[in-house]
C-alpha cells in the first residue's frame, strides 16, 4: 500500500506542474532530472533490501542490540553510497543537464535539489524496511500518508518555481519523513531494550 501511496502521490505532483505555466517543458526537466535521482539511488536500494531478512531475523529473535548497529551502519552506508554521487551530480549540474539541451540557473537548481532529495530518500529507505523488518507495515503507511500529505502541500506553495519548486517539494517533505521514520524507530528498538531488561 505504502507503494501505491508514493506513485499516487508522485503522480499528482507530475499533474500539478503540467498545469503551471510553461508545465510540460518544466515536466520534461523534471524527469530529467529524476533520472539521474533514480540512478543515484539503484546501489543504495539494493542495500536496503538485501538487509532487510537479518533486520526481521534480529527483531523477531530479540537481538536489539546487534539490530541498532546494523540500521546506524545501514544509514551510513547508504549516506555514503548516496551522497557520492549526489556531490558529483551537484557540482556537474551544469553540464549534465546541458545534454539535454537545458541548463539555466534554475534547471541546476532543479537537478540539485533532486540529488539532495535523493539522498534523504535513500535514508529513509534504510528506516522503511527497518519498519518492514520489524512488523510495523501500518505504522509505515502511516508515516508515508504524512509525507504525501506534506509533498502535496509543499508542492502546492511552491509550484509557481515550476520544476524547482518541485524538487524542493520532494527534499522539504523526504527530510520530513527521515526525522519522523527515525524517530519512530528509535523509539520502538528503545522501547523493546527497556522491556527486556525488565
Amino acid at each position: 500500500l505504502s507503494t501505491v501511496l508514493s506513485s499516487l502521490t508522485m503522480w499528482a505532483g507530475s499533474i500539478l506542474l503540467a498545469r503551471v505555466p510553461n508545465g510540460l517543458t518544466q515536466v520534461a526537466l523534471f524527469n530529467a532530472a529524476n533520472h539521474w535521482k533514480t540512478v543515484m539511488l539503484f546501489l543504495p536500494t539494493q542495500i536496503s533490501q538485501s538487509t532487510s531478512p537479518i533486520l526481521a531475523n534480529l527483531w523477531s529473535t530479540g537481538e536489539l542490540g546487534r539490530l541498532r548497529v546494523l540500521v546506524r551502519t545501514n544509514l551510513l552506508l547508504n549516506l555514503a553510497t548516496a551522497g557520492a554521487p549526489c556531490i558529483v551530480i551537484i557540482l556537474g549540474a551544469a553540464p549534465i543537464l546541458h545534454l539535454y539541451q537545458l541548463g539555466s540557473a534554475t534547471d541546476a537548481l532543479t537537478l540539485r535539489l533532486l540529488a539532495l532529495s535523493g539522498v534523504m530518500t535513500a535514508l529513509c529507505g534504510v528506516l522503511g524496511y527497518t519498519m518492514i523488518g520489524m512488523g510495523r507495515l501500518w505504522q509505515g503507511l502511516a508515516v508515508n500518508t504524512l509525507w504525501a500529505a506534506a509533498f502535496l502541500t509543499i508542492a502546492g506553495l511552491t509550484l509557481h518555481r515550476g520544476a524547482a519548486g518541485l524538487s524542493l517539494a520532494y527534499l522539504v517533505s523526504q527530510s520530513l519523513l527521515f526525522v519522523i521514520s527515525l524517530a519512530y524507530v528509535v523509539h520502538s528498538i528503545g522501547a523493546s531494550m527497556r522491556r527486556a531488561k525488565q
